[in-house]
């Protein structure tokens, strides 16, 4: 059986049929028109191309941004895609014109169903996945299936109230979402930077500090640590709502020196004891997650 899966970004389209034991066979990548029955007509195109590749009728799954119904046909927030909010119930027009079921989840929950099935979550009942990046998301899969919830927001640990928030994790940047501030305000790549910049008086990018963390100054190494243990802090309320056997690390800011092993440390002092088992991780996927996690929720039906 073939699984083709669409990950829909900010700007473009990535498309991939994979076989039996999930080798891509095709990927292709296409811009997102403006208006939504350009979207969709490009979306029923993509899908067609990917099933000629193949010579099959393929299943299918979609990962984007955003808060989406399970059903795949309302969609709470969604950024990039303004016109998906103005009611077009969207999975249900797919799958009217492809004639199959289709399946649309958030694309981090999707990451999280790739690292599960294949990835660093192999052989764990409960996995959690968090992305640290341009924003803070999350992703919930128990038994191999995404836990979505009634409205699709299960998983979304950016829009959380930060635990243990004191005056080291020092002022979250300001959320539409949540007024009083979340963790994404406190761990998102621009409150790293805007960290550093408070402490030093210099405005650098992440990769900046990164790299000065890695050369050893004490201010890079200085705002890390805290990062770290307000990353830890996080993973403690997925500990008290998930219990997980893993939690899995990916997005720009996984890469920030001795991260995993500092939050790891930390991570049991926020804990409701000290001698969790649980394991902080690095994905193992990288990029192509959110696409490998779409086409296996696509074939999950």
């Amino acid at each position: 059986m073939y699984a083709t899966g669409l990950d829909i970004g900010g700007t473009k389209i990535a498309g991939a049929v994979y076989d039996n034991v999930g080798t891509e066979l095709t990927r292709i990548i296409e811009p997102i028109p403006k208006d939504y029955a350009l979207f969709l007509q490009l979306c029923v195109n993509m899908v067609e191309r990917l099933d000629q590749a193949c010579g099959a009728k393929a299943s299918v799954g979609i990962g984007m941004p955003g808060v989406i119904s399970r059903d795949g046909n309302t969609f709470y927030a969604v950024a990039n895609i303004p016109f998906l909010r103005d009611g077009h119930p969207f999975a249900d027009d797919l799958t009217q014109h492809l004639q199959r079921s289709v399946r649309v989840a958030n694309d981090g929950q999707c990451a999280t169903l790739a690292e599960a099935f294949e990835g660093a979550g192999q052989g764990a009942n409960t996995v959690f996945g968090i992305t640290l990046g341009t924003g803070v998301g999350g992703g919930a899969v128990v038994n191999g299936h995404i836990i979505s919830g009634r409205h699709g927001m299960a998983g979304e640990i950016g829009h959380v109230a930060l635990p243990h928030a004191s005056a080291e994790d020092g002022e979250p940047l300001p959320c539409k979402y949540c007024p009083t501030g979340c963790i994404e305000g406190y761990l998102s790549g621009a409150a790293l930077a805007k960290r550093y910049e408070r402490l030093t008086g210099d405005n650098l990018p992440v990769a900046d500090i990164a790299a000065r963390a890695g050369s050893g100054e004490q201010a890079a190494l200085q705002v890390v640590d805290a990062y770290c243990r307000g990353v830890a802090k996080a993973i403690s309320a997925v500990l008290h709502t998930y219990d997980p056997d893993i939690v899995i690390i990916s997005g720009g800011l996984s890469v920030l020196p001795n991260l995993l092993r500092l939050v790891n440390g930390y991570v049991r002092d926020y804990a409701l004891f000290k001698d969790i088992e649980t394991q902080v991780v690095a994905a193992k996927l990288g990029a192509l997650s959110g696409l490998r996690g779409a086409a296996i929720l696509g074939q999950q039906g």
